[in-house]
């Protein structure tokens, strides 16, 4: 669903606001038009309601796309710091704890995300990959080649049930 302010201008909405509170039109029509729920047209039609002249369904995003120039100093502070307790051959740790960086980070006044740590810790080489962990091998040991083993917790396994009597 392609947002309303990529698709139509204010104008565009307002008029088909206007028709529809003048009763030219009806809400299913301009939902159709905007493609929009009944929630987020009633959404639209209260926000042009309250003020009708200032009315936009453009918007602007609360947080910026990129971090602050002022916010890597810190990233690459607190990386270094993570990387020389693993460096450190007195001290037991063998992998970054990313989530200590991110709060050191806003203990400096930057907002940011552990995805955002990882993928600067990766660029710098501060960052250690997980150790694959090894597969164990299926052995099935059996008393001779092509045996099978069965592996049944029912009352009759291993024993053979007598065939019935009768005709």
């Amino acid at each position: 669903m392609t947002p309303i302010h990529s698709c139509f201008p204010d104008d565009q909405v307002k008029h088909l606001i206007h028709s529809y509170e003048e009763g030219q039109m009806h809400r299913a029509q301009i939902e159709g038009t905007l493609q929009v729920s009944k929630t987020s047209f009633f959404a639209l039609f209260g926000h042009h309601r309250k003020d009708p002249c200032s009315f936009s369904v453009a918007y602007h995003r609360r947080s910026p796309r990129r971090l602050p120039d002022r916010a890597e100093r810190p990233i690459l502070e607190s990386l270094l710091e993570e990387r020389s307790k693993i460096v450190d051959p007195s001290l037991p740790i063998s992998s970054y704890n990313y989530s200590a960086a991110r709060e050191r980070i806003r203990g400096s006044g930057v907002k940011i995300s552990l995805s955002t740590i990882v993928e600067r810790a990766k660029a710098m080489g501060c960052h250690r990959p997980r150790p694959k962990t090894k597969a164990h091998s299926r052995k099935v040991i059996t008393t001779t080649i092509g045996a099978l083993i069965q592996h049944d917790a029912s009352l009759t396994a291993g024993r053979l049930m007598p065939k019935p009597s009768g005709p």
